[in-house]
């Protein structure tokens, strides 16, 4: 019995290496936090959720915003980008600080469309950021 116990705990260690690093700590300390406006809640038919906790955002509130613009409470998803450097939602892969996973995903992507994360991010956010 304790041999498969020991077994199980193995393999969903090793699964869980093989999935997708944390996000770089740099990207995500960057990540701007923004104030909800009325006008982003109309375009999205009055209704704009933080996919984690499934809370409705009210105009106003600040928010944390991905680059590829979907919304989070900061305080759902910073633990999430602490083990997955994926949006929940899309799976727009942020870069990571694992030089080795870095270096697999440009060789599979071969200079295609995550190769310019970074510059991306740096683009995407030049607009006003809350303190």
């Amino acid at each position: 019995m304790q041999y498969d116990v020991l077994f199980g705990q193995l393999v969903e260690n090793e699964n869980a290496l093989k999935g997708s690093p944390p996000a770089a700590k740099s990207v995500v300390e960057n990540l701007p936090s923004v104030v909800l406006t009325k006008e982003e809640i109309e375009e999205n038919n009055n209704v704009v959720v933080c996919a984690v906790c499934k809370d409705e955002f009210a105009v106003g509130e600040k928010v944390t915003r991905m680059p590829c613009c979907h919304l989070y409470h900061g305080e759902c998803i910073l633990p999430w980008l602490s083990i997955r450097n994926t949006c929940p939602v899309c799976r727009y892969q942020l870069p990571t600080d694992d030089a080795d996973y870095e270096k697999r995903r440009s060789e599979r992507v071969g200079g295609g469309i995550n190769s310019h994360l970074v510059d991306d991010f740096e683009v995407r956010y030049n607009f006003e950021v809350l303190p």
